[in-house]
């Protein structure tokens, strides 16, 4: 033990075609032409441009995906080796 920390318990390995999967569904991310680039629109960088194209602000959040993905990527499934696939289906 190094540090106070255990290794992590052996688990079986995931059998061929199985495994969990993660589907992230009405995720908020577009992207916009500002000026001469392409950006990720969100709501704090960018409500003028969207209030001017007539889109609501606020449902533009990628900030909340991002965290969704830390969250599964970081999770003791993924870890163990049981996470197969996560996808991301924007409206």
């Amino acid at each position: 033990m190094v540090g106070g920390l255990q290794p992590p318990e052996e688990i079986d390995p995931v059998p061929e075609g199985q495994g969990l999967i993660f589907v992230l569904e009405n995720a908020q991310l577009e992207v916009g032409q500002i000026g001469k680039s392409y950006q990720l629109l969100n709501c704090d960088d960018h409500a003028q441009y969207l209030m001017k194209h007539k889109k609501d602000p606020s449902l533009y959040r990628p900030d909340i995906c991002h965290q969704a993905l830390l969250m599964i990527l970081d999770s003791p499934l993924n870890k163990a080796g049981k996470l197969k696939a996560c996808y991301i289906r924007t409206h």
